[in-house]
């Protein structure tokens, strides 16, 4: 599935856009007939300017699920071939 255009993470030197009121990195890019805006897809807010800040994790498995799991595991395990 290919992200839409809209909700690709913008990079500023390894940083997200996140929201000035909920410092969320939920924010979706969007242009109006005033210029460019933003709106926080969590607290549903519309602001001209987004906070730059490094991101909070890699984007992987959380380290509890069955995902996270499965990818550390040996294939050996499963019978499988790496």
């Amino acid at each position: 599935m290919k992200p839409r255009a809209d909700r690709i993470q913008l990079s500023r030197e390894g940083k997200v856009p996140a929201c000035p009121h909920c410092e969320r990195a939920t924010l979706s890019k969007r242009q109006t007939d005033d210029g460019t805006r933003w709106y926080c897809r969590q607290c549903l807010t519309h602001v001209d300017e987004a906070d730059w800040r490094p991101r909070r994790s890699d984007g992987g498995p959380n380290s509890e699920t069955l995902a996270a799991r499965l990818m550390d595991a040996d294939p050996d395990d499963f019978g499988g071939q790496a």
